[in-house]
């Protein structure tokens, strides 16, 4: 494949990656907060329960926000290595 074609597969594989939603919830008992990312690493939303809006929850929302975030940003590396990967055959892993 020459570099004109594999540039133009990578940048639409690259815009797909921007319409592909993965949702992440602090957990399915009590979702307090609720995360949007795209498979191009990006957050697209964060939605947080009101009722969980308190200071004494502080800490705890600290702790649920840093955890969709970690668990989002892993979810979209993974679609996107399984997208990419495939048209890069060869040459090794993504570096993300």
């Amino acid at each position: 494949m020459d570099q004109m074609k594999m540039a133009k597969k990578l940048y639409d594989a690259q815009k797909q990656l921007k319409k592909e939603i993965i949702e992440v919830v602090s957990s399915d008992e009590n979702p307090e907060v609720t995360m949007r990312f795209s498979a191009a690493m990006e957050i697209k939303s964060v939605e947080i329960d009101p009722e969980f809006l308190k200071p004494e929850n502080a800490e705890e929302l600290n702790n649920l926000v840093k955890s969709c975030i970690r668990d989002g940003l892993a979810q979209a590396q993974t679609v996107a290595q399984n997208k990419i990967q495939p048209m890069l055959g060869g040459l090794g892993k993504l570096p993300f």
